[in-house]
Order: C-alpha cells, then sequence, then structure tokens
C-alpha cells in the first residue's frame, strides 16, 4: 500500500522535480516511488521530461517562460529579445566579460547550473581584442516557450514587441531591452538626457507606444543602416522614461542601473 502524502510533502515532491530532480529522486525525497510522482504531475497538468532528460548534465527551471508572471521573467524577456539568439535548441548570450555578473543573476533566476565561459574575442571595427562572457542553454522546452514569446531565430530585424507581458511588468520587459539594445547620457555641454534604443523598426515602436503612455514626446523613429533607432531627449521627458524603467527596479544589469540612479539624482 502506498503512502499517502500530505499537501507538503507533494509540493515538496513536484518543487523537486521541477528543479531537476527525476521522477524516481523526487518521490524518494517523500518516501514514495517514481510512479507516484508521475501521477502527482499528471493531476496538475505537470508534463513528464523526455526520459534523455534525466541524464542531463546541467539543470535549468524548464519551464521558467512558460508564463511571465514576475518581474524577473519580463525582465529576462527583455532582455534576451535584445541581447540573447536562438540557435536550434540553444539559448545563447554574450556580454562583455565584465558583465559576467549579469549572467550569474539569470542562472540564478532559471536555478540553473551552467557554466559561463570566457572567450577571447575581435572586433574589426575597432581593430581591437576583447573578452566576452558567455552561455549556452541547451533546452528544448525553454526555446519553445520563448518562440511563443516572439523570440525566435534570426529575430534581429522583425522581432516584435512581446503582447503577452502583463501591464505591471511591462517597465521590467522594457529595462531589459534597453539593458540590452539602449543607452542613456547625459550631455555635459547643457546637461541634456538622452534615452536611445536599437533595434526593429517593431520594438522601437513598441517602445516608442510605451513610453508614450505616459510623457508628450514627438520622439521619431529613424533608420540606421539595417537597424532603426530611436531617442528621448530633454531635461524632463528622458528623465521620466529612465525612472519608470530603474525606480522601482529589482533587476537590472548593474552599471545601467547606476548610471540611471546618478541621472536622476543629478536631475
Amino acid at each position: 500500500m502506498s503512502k499517502r502524502l500530505t499537501k507538503e510533502e507533494k509540493d515538496l515532491m513536484v518543487e523537486a522535480y521541477l528543479g531537476g530532480k527525476t521522477q524516481a529522486d523526487a518521490g524518494l525525497l517523500v518516501g514514495v516511488t517514481g510512479n507516484s510522482c508521475r501521477r502527482e504531475l499528471k493531476k496538475r497538468n505537470i508534463p513528464s521530461r523526455p526520459i534523455s532528460d534525466a541524464h542531463r548534465k546541467y539543470q535549468v527551471d524548464d519551464y521558467f517562460f512558460d508564463v511571465v508572471d514576475t518581474e524577473e521573467k519580463a525582465y529576462w524577456l527583455g532582455f534576451i529579445t535584445a541581447d540573447g539568439c536562438v540557435c536550434g535548441n540553444d539559448l545563447k548570450i554574450n556580454l562583455k566579460s565584465d558583465d559576467a555578473g549579469h549572467l550569474k543573476k539569470f542562472l540564478s533566476d532559471i536555478s540553473s547550473d551552467y557554466p559561463i565561459h570566457i572567450r577571447n574575442d575581435f572586433d574589426k571595427r575597432n581593430a581591437k581584442s576583447y573578452e566576452k562572457c558567455t552561455i549556452s542553454i541547451r533546452n528544448k522546452n525553454i526555446i519553445s516557450s520563448l518562440g511563443k514569446l516572439g523570440v525566435v531565430s534570426k529575430k534581429s530585424f522583425d522581432v516584435k514587441p512581446c503582447e503577452l507581458v502583463p501591464n505591471k511588468f511591462e517597465s521590467a520587459y522594457w529595462r531589459g531591452v534597453i539593458d540590452g539594445d539602449g543607452s542613456f547620457t547625459r550631455k555635459n555641454k547643457d546637461g541634456q538626457c538622452n534615452v536611445t534604443l536599437y533595434g526593429s523598426e517593431f520594438i522601437c515602436a513598441g517602445f516608442k507606444k510605451w513610453a508614450s503612455s505616459f510623457v508628450k514626446s514627438k520622439a521619431r523613429i529613424r533608420k540606421i543602416k539595417s537597424i532603426f533607432g530611436i531617442e528621448f531627449s530633454g531635461n524632463t521627458i528622458a528623465p521620466e522614461v529612465l525612472r519608470r524603467l530603474y525606480g522601482d527596479a529589482t533587476v537590472y544589469l548593474d552599471r545601467k542601473y547606476e548610471k540611471a540612479m546618478q541621472i536622476l539624482e543629478e536631475k
């Protein structure tokens, strides 16, 4: 006769499975078999991972992007939309080595122990070599979930803003996009602040629409070679955009957050 589990034990077992343990190991945590774990997953409409995943080398939360229901998920979706790359079943993110800490934040949020690799690269435009940090996460469910959210292979020129991000997390989503493909400065000559985003025409239009919900601006989308850009300028408009992006943020690229706070404090 199988052991009758309490709700807390069932929750613990399911959480362990979602965290990467096999059904057998998750069941063992609470004194039942893998079959009991499988039945509980079925009751909760949680699909079982392929058998091959039981031998996965690194752990990751397969279902992190299934539903965008937290600030962290909205932020990382925005960041990957801007600075990530989907190649087959792999999600890749490449940053300068100084931003390795940002990749550590991402890995922590998706409960992953994937390694961060440091490699040398060459910038042809400046004829300089530099170090970059990179992660490559192979996971079919994450790639499938991102695809449903609009992040697909070869997305650079036609990616669109995700319409499945709840209104309360839109600032987090756009903060991720700006941290990936945006910049902001304060010109020393007149102290004017500028917030600029580069990307597809759709992304620039989406950012303009979001910002226009709380500021009145004549910012226009400009074509710059193969991409587009939009800039919000002024000593009132641009700082307000920054305040909406970073004012209550809990997840961000550290160096851009610090720069945003400095600009806002100087306002």
